[in-house]
């Protein structure tokens, strides 16, 4: 080493020395170990994906399409529906009804009537006009009542009149006939109701009548009950029916017999009564003495047809 090296060196020993400094140490390698290992990311095990069916919101729903721009709407179209069957105002009163349905609110419905057609017009959009159509074609159907008959035409009834002979025990009738089964119920009721004890049938009379509100007066011969006048004696009865026009009876009510009815025996007059009788109903019209032993029962029935009532123009 030559001189000026070796005074270099010195100086760079001595130098720290000098003023108080120690010399530097050699670089521990151990903290940037240490720096290195905190600069690399942490081996923790990856977070799990959310579930992403839990965390998806709910959809909206789809947004109504919008309005069309003017000039764009459905254009108004006219139709005829000629009715063959309905009513023309029967229909547009039906049509005012569902007016209240907003397809239906401004729709121009009217009646026309010519010498060979009749039916409505209809004004509004297709749609609606064939809604309308198809309503129409529903309502125009054949009217199946049979209730279809004028105000001169009226329905016809069968009634009938029996006339029962009643006493008390001890009494013999020169003639008994028994009184038929259709009358039991009313044996029971009178012997209930009176002290009479033996029945006779004095005779059955069957007559048809219509409620045209004519009176029919007729008349029979009845098997006596007394001893001192035997065979046959005579009755009158009267029957007036209530005026009703065929078409106004309610259908449930078609074979109802109304009227006036009133019978007698030797001119006196045994009861004038109302009868409103179902069919096979009976109405026991009243009771008179023939004499002090013998009374006379007039029972008036409405006599259940085989099929509805004929229907009979009024004269």
């Amino acid at each position: 080493m030559n001189n000026l090296a070796k005074l270099t060196f010195l100086l760079s020993a001595a130098c720290p020395m000098l003023f108080g400094q120690s010399a530097p140490k050699a670089a521990d390698p151990q903290p940037k170990a240490q720096s290195a290992a905190k600069e690399q990311p942490s081996q923790m095990p990856p977070p799990k994906a959310p579930n992403a069916a839990k965390e998806q919101s709910p959809q909206p729903p789809p947004k109504p399409p919008a309005p069309p721009l003017l000039g764009q709407q459905e254009k108004l179209t006219t139709q005829a529906i000629k009715l063959n069957h309905a009513d023309p105002n029967e229909l547009l009163s039906i049509l005012e009804k569902l007016s209240s349905f907003p397809d239906l609110s401004d729709a121009y419905v009217n009646k026309f009537e010519t010498s060979g057609a009749k039916g409505i017009i209809v004004k509004d959009t297709p749609s609606v006009v064939a809604t309308i159509v198809r309503t129409a074609s529903l309502l125009d159907v054949p009217n199946t009542e049979p209730d279809t008959v004028t105000d001169e035409e009226y329905l016809s009834f069968d009634f009938r009149v029996d006339v029962i002979w009643a006493a008390a025990n001890g009494y013999d009738f020169p003639t008994k006939k028994a009184t038929p089964p259709y009358l039991s119920d009313v044996i029971g009721t009178i012997t209930k109701t009176f002290n009479y004890r033996i029945y006779a049938h004095g005779g059955t009379f069957t007559q048809r009548v219509s409620a045209d509100g004519k009176s029919i007066k007729s008349q029979g011969a009845v098997v006596s009950p007394l001893k001192d006048i035997p065979g046959s004696l005579g009755v009158e009865w009267e029957l007036k029916t209530y005026k009703t026009p065929a078409r106004l009876y309610p259908y449930a009510n078609r074979n109802k017999l109304r009227g006036n009815f009133s019978a007698s025996y030797f001119r006196a007059i045994i009861r004038e009564a109302n009868i409103d009788l179902k069919p096979g109903q009976k109405n026991v019209i009243g009771t008179t003495m023939v004499n002090q032993d013998v009374a006379m029962i007039v029972v008036v029935s409405n006599v259940p047809p085989q099929e509805e009532p004929a229907i009979i123009r009024g004269k």
